[in-house]
């Protein structure tokens, strides 16, 4: 299993990760805007021998990353791909602040972050399509 930076050349083995997790509804990305994200922001993803398992994409903000989008094929589901895409992450973005919004009925989602020292700051009400509210995390500089 390796972790290390996307590039462009990844690009339809991520965005084959995100059609395979998220819906235009669930404000999947398109082709067009994940190599915008390659180009412009921060993209960690997880492969093995076979491919691309799993990503997470950080926005680079002037004084915190934000994590925008953390997806892993289903296939790949509970096995703790994700687990170690985020602790990847902690350890390259230590200078900043960083933050998330996540859906507050995602409780594994909110759970995972917990451990990794993020704190609910504020509930989002109706941030998410259908009156779905989120929380919005945060994580101090470490």
């Amino acid at each position: 299993m390796t972790i290390r930076q996307a590039s462009l050349t990844d690009l339809e083995e991520i965005l084959k990760v995100e059609t395979d997790n998220f819906t235009a509804e669930d404000f999947g990305l398109s082709r067009s805007s994940l190599r915008y994200h390659l180009k412009r922001n921060i993209v960690f993803i997880i492969e093995d021998k076979k491919g691309i398992i799993g990503y997470c994409l950080w926005l680079t903000r002037k004084n915190f990353y934000r994590l925008y989008s953390i997806a892993v094929l289903q296939e790949f589901h509970s096995k703790g791909y994700g687990k170690m895409l985020l602790e990847y992450s902690l350890k390259q973005l230590k200078d900043k602040e960083l933050r998330l919004e996540v859906k507050q009925i995602n409780k594994q989602a909110v759970s995972l972050y917990e451990k990794f020292g993020f704190k609910i700051i504020k509930t989002l009400k109706s941030y998410y399509p259908n009156n779905i509210d989120g929380y919005l995390m945060k994580r101090a500089i470490s």
